[in-house]
């Protein structure tokens, strides 16, 4: 994966700042999405970050909530209240283009509340034939598939130029199943058929931890043997330490990544924040924030903003180039990069 150099944007990425995703062919296809997490039903917070978001220009196509939605579990009306502080006075909200996956607060109520969970969103009866205002068939999405037994759990969708897969991994990254991985590794196989350039993950606990919370957590070998095989990752997303940070994961972090990707932690939009007292697991890393995530898609480039509750200036924001572009144009002469290289 390649970065631009601090304090150098391309042309797209200066004008998303200001709100505005513009491209230089317009046969690229480019789009917005937001991702946030860790609400735990404080629904003040909610309400906060979803006007922000509704003020966001151009508006994000769809938007990924990185796990704990709920305090104590799914229930009925927890989610009804959720979906109330998310929506506002808005017809068309963020509810209806919110795709979640489970945090350790959400498995409160065990199987009882997976059932709920999973008839709430049922996002596969969305793809057959459900409102057609909401879910994938609404943003325009297609190919969703999940994991046998997992529907609404562990799953993915394409949409423009990208594969998104979200998986059920509720607290630390180390509680991936190897039957996910399994499906994980088919899954990114098929989209890699289909000729897409970004593949987007997403999942609770980080890929790459840092803070005073999951302090030095990381993906397991296994895990990494999967995503080695799949030039197309672009980026894991994920919450759960309550801090704000990127990591650019190379054979500097962990000594077996073949493909270099990028790692983000999602700040809390609500619950109790954390601190992060040391950068030397991530490139960009503050503590002690609330807020969300923008990214901009621009055919191969990508670009990440943070944003901080009540501000509509990003924190920091960095433009990546996917790993497989960045392969073909040095030709794959090596696997692995021990730090991302300047574009020039």
């Amino acid at each position: 994966m390649r970065k631009r150099a601090s304090g150098r944007q391309s042309a797209g990425a200066a004008l998303a700042l200001a709100g505005v995703v513009a491209f230089a062919n317009s046969a690229i296809a480019g789009f917005r999405f937001v991702i946030w997490g860790d609400a735990t039903d404080l629904l003040g917070y909610v309400v906060t970050s979803a006007a922000q978001m509704r003020q966001l220009k151009p508006q994000p196509s769809l938007n990924l909530f990185v796990g704990d939605l709920y305090d104590k579990g799914f229930n009925l009306a927890a989610a009804k209240a959720l979906k109330a502080a998310m929506d506002g006075d808005a017809g068309n909200g963020l509810s209806g283009t919110m795709f979640p996956v489970r945090g350790n607060h959400d498995t409160a109520g065990g199987a009882r509340a997976t059932t709920g969970w999973q008839n709430y969103f049922d996002m596969g009866r969305r793809v057959s034939g459900g409102d057609s205002s909401k879910g994938i068939r609404g943003i325009g999405g297609s190919n969703y598939t999940c994991m046998a037994g997992c529907d609404s759990l562990t799953y993915s969708f394409d949409y423009q130029n990208s594969h998104f897969v979200g998986m059920d991994i509720p607290g630390d990254v180390t509680l991936v199943t190897s039957n996910q991985l399994r499906w994980l590794d088919r899954d990114l196989t098929a989209a890699e058929g289909r000729g897409l350039q970004h593949g987007f993950l997403f999942w609770h606990g980080p890929v790459y931890a840092c803070g005073n919370r999951r302090r030095a957590t990381e993906a397991p070998a296994a895990m990494i043997a999967v995503l080695n095989k799949h030039a197309m990752l672009s980026a894991i997303f994920g919450g759960h330490a309550h801090v704000s940070a990127w990591t650019h994961m190379s054979s500097n972090r962990i000594v077996t990544i073949e493909h270099p990707f990028e790692a983000f932690i999602v700040p809390p939009v609500a619950e109790s924040l954390a601190s992060l007292s040391g950068t030397n697991r991530c490139d960009y890393g503050e503590g002690n924030i609330r807020g969300f995530l923008t990214v901009d898609v621009n055919g191969p480039e990508f670009t990440v903003s943070f944003l901080v509750q009540d501000n509509p200036s990003p924190r920091f924001t960095r433009t990546f180039t996917s790993s497989a572009e960045a392969m073909e144009g040095r030709g794959q002469r090596r696997k692995s990069e021990s730090r991302p290289k300047t574009a020039e």
